[in-house]
């Protein structure tokens, strides 16, 4: 599954080459820019105000973001400050471990320890196949996911050139005027 390069959330429809998510060239489209870092998690998404969507919802609905537990970026926003057993997450370290253990929980289902010996062995096999595919499937997503962030990489560098050489063409600019007005003053 290929992830969107600015806000890191799942684009579902894997054929296309898109690196962006809807909802991001929607607002790119809406703001007419590139959004910049998200002061609270940090992501390149904050199209309005440096906040990304998710966080701005979040604090609009839930109050100012804690210290997550895992990542330490003052990101997290808990529903119920009363449950102190569930440990405060960002939305990023949420999704990790959500997915962290769909893979547990897959794994644990497809172990089996009853029956006969044949079946046992026969599970055996089966089971060491589906983890080959897994393995192979999650080598793939995971090429994904470093392309993606390798682009995302690049794209943040292609950003800071453009900024880089619109500054320099302004100082560029302003030099050349200080030279004419010099030069009209020796006149």
């Amino acid at each position: 599954m290929k992830r969107c390069c600015y806000c890191r959330s799942d684009i579902p429809d894997a054929k296309s080459n898109d690196l962006q998510c809807a909802k991001c060239k929607k607002n790119e489209a809406k703001y007419q820019r590139k959004p910049t870092n998200c002061k609270y998690c940090q992501l390149p998404a904050a199209f309005f105000e440096n906040k990304c969507v998710w966080c701005a919802h979040s604090e609009r609905k839930i109050g100012p973001p804690v210290t997550c537990s895992e990542c330490r970026l003052k990101a997290a926003f808990v529903r119920d400050p009363l449950k102190k057993d569930k440990p405060a997450l960002c939305r990023l370290c949420r999704k990790s471990r959500n997915k962290s253990k769909e893979t547990n929980l897959s794994e644990k289902s497809s172990e089996s320890g009853k029956g006969s010996p044949i079946k046992r062995k026969n599970d055996f096999l089966d089971d060491q196949k589906s983890k080959v595919l897994k393995t192979a499937l999650l080598d793939e997503s995971g090429i994904e996911q470093i392309q993606s962030e390798q682009f995302f990489v690049i794209q943040q560098y292609k950003d800071q050139i453009l900024d880089l050489k619109k500054k320099c063409s302004e100082k560029d600019k302003i030099i050349l005027d200080r030279d004419k007005q010099v030069q009209f003053n020796h006149l």
